[in-house]
């Protein structure tokens, strides 16, 4: 006979197949001291008392959990990179669900080298989105808000698989450009976006600004890819409580941003209309430029390379 209460616990680390993850608490939106566990609940071998605090913050970290896990199984099935194997995870409590994928641990980040002379403004906005530069240990590879709020379980799974598509891209430029050449190429996009937002308040700036198309392609696809993941797998539309079938439309979906959304537009284009596959489309932006996308994938396309050459050109 069982005479102690049973306590239950939720670990927030996970696996799926060859991918990890831990999801740390962090502490004043910047130090990351642990990996947590939250006491569900318990219950007494007699079955009278059964308790689950429903109202506590980790189960907004449930909902990153999971949906960390089921983007492994949909980044398969759609033929995209897994992340990397491995991901640390800073999870914060926040009404603004902002979140980043600066994958430092994944990468070797030379931002500091762009940076100069503006190392210490840009050292003060990396602390901003939780990297706590004096402590390597400390920095994680993902940066994911949450909230107490069930009705947002969709928009927070959304903008997990958005970061997670940045993961998937990093992942597949190591595997077909190389470790060295994936970390200056993210270190591009992590110390462009952190300068814009210290100059102007808006990380992706505007077609034109400093390394804009490198933004426009990273950025586009994960926009593209989170707006497409939403609608299929959520069955979702944000954009004003849509029906579905408005939903589908992706500048309906982010109804407030036109650069770089527009470039999830353009991938949108190229898998409806010209029949492009995610896994060709993510192998071509091992890409500096939009020029240098275009010719890359045309050239996956022998038999249709003239068309989307002349698509992609009104995006340069």
């Amino acid at each position: 006979m069982v005479r102690n209460n049973i306590n239950y616990h939720i670990v927030f680390n996970g696996q799926n197949g060859n991918n990890s993850w831990d999801i740390n608490k962090s502490i004043a939106g910047a130090v990351i001291l642990w990996t947590n566990y939250y006491g569900a609940g318990k219950h007494s071998p007699n079955g009278m008392d059964l308790t689950f605090d429903t109202n506590s913050t980790s189960w907004g970290r449930c909902i990153l959990n999971n949906a960390i896990y089921d983007y492994v199984n949909y980044a398969q099935q759609d033929g995209i990179s897994p992340p990397p194997y491995h991901l640390d995870i800073a999870a914060a409590l926040s009404s603004d669900l902002t979140s980043s994928a600066p994958l430092l641990k994944n990468h070797f980040n030379i931002s500091l080298f762009y940076a100069y002379p503006n190392a210490w403004g840009i050292l003060a906005e990396l602390a901003y989105y939780d990297f706590f530069v004096s402590f390597p240990w400390a920095i994680p590879d993902l940066l994911l808000r949450y909230n107490k709020n069930m009705s947002d379980y969709n928009k927070i799974t959304a903008i997990v698989w958005h970061e997670l598509t940045h993961a998937s891209q990093l992942q597949g430029m190591k595997h077909q450009k190389g470790f060295f050449w994936a970390s200056d190429y993210w270190s591009q996009v992590v110390y462009r976006e952190a300068k814009n937002d210290v100059d102007t308040g808006d990380p992706y700036g505007a077609k034109g600004d400093p390394d804009w198309q490198i933004i426009a392609l990273a950025e586009g696809w994960a926009y593209y890819r989170e707006w497409k993941m939403a609608n299929k797998y959520l069955g979702w539309s944000k954009a004003l409580n849509l029906p579905i079938d408005e939903g589908t439309n992706i500048s309906r979906y982010f109804s407030d941003r036109a650069f770089p959304v527009t470039y999830g537009e353009m991938f949108d284009d190229l898998i409806r209309l010209y029949r492009c596959s995610n896994t060709k489309i993510e192998k071509a932006l091992c890409s500096y430029s939009v020029s240098e996308f275009k010719n890359k994938l045309a050239a996956f396309y022998p038999q249709k390379s003239a068309q989307i050459k002349t698509y992609i050109k009104r995006y340069e």
